[in-house]
Formats: structure tokens, sequence, C-alpha cells
């Protein structure tokens, strides 16, 4: 058998990587370490792009000229503590990290670092600007913020004749006196509670209201000169029934006896609403009520009052959950229409045992809407 020929190529260059020019040349391209090869400026050759620096990536340079290594800090390029973004524009770009700072962005999509403030400053907006940290303000203003609150800390004395007050930080009238006593025995995360004391349908009824309700004038509150929100503090221990049967007000009222003259405030009977809450706006005794669909229970209770600026919209809510559309009549907001904090509670059938009802904080805000 006939040896098979040996082959025989016209390769043209040094030594390196052959290609085939398609008729009858082998050009060679020269090889180097660590360089990267690309497509040749003809078909049959390759091109070298050589590294320089440690670090660098590969980058396009399109479609007309050869990839080179840049340097970037885009991510991959071992950039610390770069933060790419994209502008609205459609710009890629990159902005250093500042240490403790708040990334904080423009209309233009560019965000950048705001430095750290000084201890105890807060973030504070600006509308149409960057917000800027400045000191926390202060929050005693008198002239334009109205700030009550009772704890019920202390008991009853006389002041003057027959009359007694329930006397705490504030100075609380108590009609059909006396209607309250301080609750007997510490209750752990409720400091100062007072309770009704026992009634028999007979007794007619029970109040508190801050302030004296001995004449026209002695009520704090105008509705309308500033946004106002009263919270009441309670807890019912026994529900009305059909053998001991009582009714409950809380809210803000201006009382003549048992009368409610003006007011907002919600109302409970077991009889009343099938047992549910109502809520009530009264200016010179003409009444809106609403029927809300949540059931009264023992225990406590946060009952929330929301009076807006102007005094045409009141909103009721109980434990944080709102009683039902907020009313927008019959708000007493008359020059002769004042209100002030007031329970009123009366015992209908039976007798109303002791501490029924019971008080633990009442608390209210108005922020005028002019200074004083």
């Amino acid at each position: 058998m006939a040896a098979k020929p040996a082959n025989a190529l016209n390769i043209s260059g040094a030594a390196g990587l052959v290609g085939f020019d398609g008729t009858a040349s082998f050009p060679t391209t020269a090889l180097t370490q660590y360089n990267v090869l690309i497509g040749g400026a003809n078909a049959e050759t390759v091109a070298n792009v050589a590294p320089s620096t440690s670090g660098q990536i590969f980058t396009s340079a399109g479609a007309s000229a050869n990839p080179t290594w840049t340097t970037t800090t885009y991510p991959g390029s071992n950039a610390i503590n770069t933060i790419m973004y994209a502008s609205s524009a459609n710009v890629l770009g990159s902005i250093s990290a500042v240490n403790n700072g708040v990334l904080i962005t423009s209309a233009s999509g560019v965000p950048s670092f705001l430095a750290d403030g000084t201890t105890g400053q807060v973030l504070t907006a600006t509308t149409g600007a960057p917000p800027a940290w400045a000191a926390v303000p202060s929050t005693f203003a008198p002239n334009s913020t109205v700030n009550i609150s009772e704890e019920f800390l202390f008991g009853n004395v006389l002041i003057s004749g027959t009359k007694p007050y329930f006397v705490g930080q504030n100075c609380w009238y108590q009609a059909n006196e006396p209607s309250w006593a301080l609750a007997t025995g510490a209750l752990a995360g409720h400091p100062g509670i007072i309770g009704n004391v026992s009634l028999a349908a007979a007794t007619v009824y029970g109040s508190l209201i801050l302030g004296d309700n001995s004449g026209t004038t002695a009520f704090p509150f105008v509705l309308g000169g500033g946004a106002l929100t009263i919270n009441w503090v309670f807890n019912i221990a026994t529900l009305s029934n059909g053998t001991n049967r009582y009714i409950i007000n809380l809210g803000m009222m201006n009382l003549n006896t048992n009368t409610i003259n003006d007011g907002i405030y919600v109302g409970y009977s077991d009889n009343v609403n099938s047992g549910n809450w109502t809520f009530s706006c009264n200016a010179s005794a003409s009444v809106t009520t609403t029927n809300s669909t949540t059931a009264v229970t023992t225990g406590w209770h946060n009952l929330q009052i929301s009076v807006n600026a102007a005094g045409t919209s009141v909103s009721f809510t109980m434990d944080g959950v709102s009683l039902g559309t907020a009313i927008s009549t019959n708000i007493p907001t008359g020059v002769t229409q004042y209100i002030s904090p007031a329970v009123l509670f009366q015992c209908t059938v039976g007798t109303m045992a002791a501490k029924d009802l019971n008080l633990d904080l009442m608390y209210l805000t108005q922020t005028l809407t002019t200074a004083r």
C-alpha cells in the first residue's frame, strides 16, 4: 500500500495564529500573553488589545473602533462607596457616598448626599428646595396652640360654700354633687382614676365639667377658631341593661343641670341604637345625631373628637376606628354656643353602681387659626 502523501501549506509570516485569505495565502498573527484578541482589519487576521492598568474594564468604543481598557466607577471596577443613578434624561452616572449622609434627589433625577447634621437636629422639609437639618422647633407656643390635659390625680375639696369641685391639674365642677370619687387601688398603666358614685334613678344625674357651669360664660371654647382635637380615656365596668339602665355622654358640652344646650359628644345606653355608640353635634338644642354600628363594650376605650379649623366638620373615632361619616350640621360655632370638656351620666332604671364609668385621662389640643 502506497504511503499517504504529506500536505504542504504556503504559510507566510512568523509563528502565530494562522488565518486564510480564501485564495492561497495563510498569514499569521503573533500572540502576546494576557492580551485580548479581537477581529483584525482583514477577515483572515486578528488583533491584540493589551491591558495596561490592573482593575480596568474592557469597554466598547462602538462599531467602528476597537474596544479599549478603561478606568471607571461603574459596578465591577472595585470602586468603594459608589452609588449609580440614572437621571430623568437617561444619563448614567455615579456619586460617592457620604458617611452618615442622607440621599436626596432632584427634579432632574440626579441624586446627592446631604451631609450629617448636628446631634439633636431633625430633617426639615422646605417647599421647592432640598430638605435641611434644623433644630427641633419649640412646641411651647401658648399664643397659637392650646394644650390641656387632666390625669385626675387629686380628690374632692370645697372651694366655696357647699359647691365641691374636683381638683386635678385643672378645676372641674361636679353638678349634683358629689358625682365622682377617686378609684381605690392602683392600676398599672392608668395613674389617677376617678369613678362615678352610685346613682339611683331618683338621683337624676351626675356630671363633670371643666370650669364652672354656674353662669352662662363659664365654658371656654367656641368652635371655628382653629383645628381642635379632644380625647377621653375611660373605662366601662358594667354595661347598661334593662334592670340597671343608665345613659352616658362624653365630649365637649354646655350643660344646664342634665340638659345639653350645645356640644359635640358620643352617647350610650343599652336601649338606644341597639347598644351601639351614637355621636352628635348640638347647637342651641338643635341636634344632629348619627347611629354608629360600633357596639359599646366593657373595658378601656379612647374616644377622639376632631373639629376642622373652620368648625364645619366634626369626626368621631373610638379606639382609633371611625364611628361613621363626619357631621357637618348643628356644630356649635355661634358666639354664645361655648362648650367645655364634659361628661354627663344619668340613671334611668334601677341603680347605676359605683365605678360603672371610670375616667383616666382627658387631653385637648387646639391650633388657633390666628395667633393671639
